[in-house]
């Protein structure tokens, strides 16, 4: 492996939170989270803080929470909503409540997707076993056919023999 000094020095002020342009980095930021957002979520242990943005998104409830879980939230909580107004947490709120809806009907199209779709599968499987059924009808017809023109055969030269 090559490693030049542009190639150290690149990786090391990387690795110290400077960007390729020696600016610093910006802070981190969820990626469900808008960039718009005042709150600073590096404060926060990444635990805590996907608990809180689950909850702000509405993939979970405060009454669908563990214990743990619901420990975990009022912790980020704490930390990312002591610097807003009480406007801003109505907005907050108002966008949870958006969001939660928004799951929730995404949810119910995705269990009546899947409920259609078992229900195709087992009419599909209905079909292919009633198509197996008639196939294996058909063929034990066709043999018990055959065994009769042979038994017919065979009784026909039975009684040319006995009129001979």
């Amino acid at each position: 492996m090559n490693l030049n000094k542009k190639t150290i020095a690149l990786t090391l002020a990387l690795s110290i939170g400077v960007g390729a342009c020696g600016t610093p980095k910006e802070k981190e930021v969820d990626p469900k989270v808008s960039l718009k957002s005042k709150m600073d979520y590096s404060q926060v242990p990444y635990k805590e803080r996907s608990i809180y943005v689950d909850y702000q998104h509405g993939s979970i409830t405060k009454e669908e929470m563990t214990a743990k879980q619901a420990d975990s939230y009022e912790k980020a909580k704490k930390i990312l909503e002591k610097d807003l107004n009480s406007e801003e947490l109505k907005e907050l709120n108002k966008q949870r409540e958006e969001r939660r809806e928004k799951f929730l009907k995404k949810q119910e199209q995705i269990k009546a997707d899947d409920k259609k779709k078992a229900e195709e599968d087992a009419l599909k499987d209905k079909n292919r076993q009633e198509r197996l059924d008639n196939y294996k009808q058909e063929k034990e017809r066709k043999e018990l056919q055959k065994r009769n023109e042979e038994n017919a055969d065979e009784m026909k030269r039975q009684l040319g023999g006995l009129s001979q």
